[in-house]
């Protein structure tokens, strides 16, 4: 099926500039002292690396992000355990085991990243979210919206609250009364993983009290993110049913329907 796109093409370039910082900093320090220096520092900013991912495993229990932990931390103390003289370094019993585990992890995490098992959804829903909105507004509205009751128990909201998380379809921030499922872009995670935004009040979410209540909210920078000034009230309560019809077609069991209409799209793997 195909989708006529209402975002804006993809121009994040977060990931890129990560690994040229990364190589950056290492060139540096291997252009002041040493390439044994340079390899040391790059191994160690891959290993700082691998500790953010590890936070986001420990964040979303994503199994694409265990994967690339340990992937990372293979590569970093491979690349560290190096020393100037690269033949000697491979004769290494210690070097050679990681650059092994390196090796053998590569072809995993490549099908994690091509089948999006370590994609962030936000691009995703939000052009679900559009496909049903045709009629143009007047533009941005700044404040929340409700979407509609659902009857569910407390259980079956963290068991969805949990898909959700594992899925990477939106990060859950448990408010005590209700549960805000925040939408987020490749490239934009990082900021809520490392916790640099705490007001997530403007951003774009969608919430499920414990009384059945259903509200939602889109952020002026993602509504900006359309081609179009979509109606913001519409664009709101499609937003809030595509969510209730992820939640039931979870509790029916058929929460790989969820998956695949995302999948649908044929978004790239990386935006």
């Amino acid at each position: 099926m195909y989708y006529m796109r209402k975002l804006k093409p993809d121009s994040s370039v977060t990931g890129l500039l990560i690994i040229l910082g990364i190589l950056g900093i290492a060139g540096i320090a291997g252009a002041l002292f040493g390439q044994a220096w340079g390899l040391k520092v790059l191994g160690g900013l891959i290993l700082l690396y691998a500790l953010y991912s590890l936070n986001v495993w420990i964040r979303t229990m994503s199994t694409g992000y265990l994967v690339a932990t340990l992937y990372q931390a293979a590569l970093g103390i491979f690349i560290m355990t190096l020393p100037a003289d690269l033949e000697v370094g491979l004769q290494s019993p210690f070097s050679r085991l990681f650059l092994v585990i390196y090796v053998l992890l590569l072809p995993v995490l490549g099908y994690y990243a091509f089948t999006k098992k370590i994609k962030w959804r936000g691009r995703e829903i939000l052009e679900l979210a559009a496909t049903t909105v045709e009629e143009v507004g007047n533009g941005f509205t700044p404040r929340p919206l409700p979407a509609g009751k659902l009857e569910y128990t407390h259980n079956e909201l963290l068991a969805f609250t949990e898909f959700v998380r594992r899925n990477l379809v939106a990060i859950p921030f448990n408010e005590g009364q209700r549960i805000m499922m925040v939408v987020v872009k490749m490239g934009e995670e990082f900021r809520y993983i490392l916790r640099l935004h705490d007001d997530i009040l403007d951003e774009t979410w969608v919430s499920f009290d414990f009384n059945g209540e259903v509200s939602v909210n889109i952020s002026q920078r993602d509504y900006l993110e359309f081609r179009e000034a979509l109606s913001f009230d519409q664009l709101c309560d499609s937003l809030g049913k595509l969510f209730i019809d992820f939640f039931d077609m979870f509790r029916r069991g058929e929460s790989v329907r969820v998956i695949d209409r995302m999948d649908a799209l044929r978004l790239s793997p990386f935006s």
